[in-house]
């Protein structure tokens, strides 16, 4: 089973846990509220109020994973063409995240694509800084638990 995935443009695959619950609400909830919630989306604004940050998951299994992160601007528009330097930690381990690369979905949708391998569980900070040659950096935090 494949979900659209807001601001994605495209098809994403869903695990199990998420497919269930998204037939789920779509065949009981769906047609009278209108939509089904999105489970553990977490959304940070940048230090400066210049974007805001969301991501549609807060919960990954231990090892490699792809993180999307959708970036909306003040006015509340896609903000593409920016450089995103994403810092995966662990604070109870002093522990940062083994490899990271980031890629910006070419649709022009905001969205931002970042491999991390996750390598042990627990709760794990997503601190990212966002930039372009507009405004300085700009720093978020995100909280994310690996299973």
């Amino acid at each position: 089973m494949v979900c659209l995935r807001r601001g994605s443009g495209s098809l994403v695959p869903m695990d199990l846990r998420s497919t269930l619950f998204a037939l789920a609400c779509a065949l009981t909830l769906g047609p009278w509220l209108g939509g089904c919630p999105r489970p553990e989306t977490r959304v940070a604004t940048t230090d400066g109020g210049v974007w805001t940050v969301e991501i549609d998951e807060a919960s990954y299994p231990q090892g490699v994973n792809l993180v999307l992160l959708y970036v909306i601007d003040e006015a509340s528009e896609p903000a593409t063409g920016l450089d995103l330097t994403p810092v995966f930690t662990m604070p109870s381990m002093s522990h940062d995240a083994a490899t990271v690369e980031v890629s910006e979905d070419p649709y022009g949708d905001g969205s931002y694509t970042v491999e991390v391998d996750l390598d042990m569980t627990g709760e794990w900070l997503l601190t990212g800084t966002l930039s372009n040659p507009l405004f300085t950096d700009e720093v978020f935090t995100l909280d994310l638990e690996v299973y």
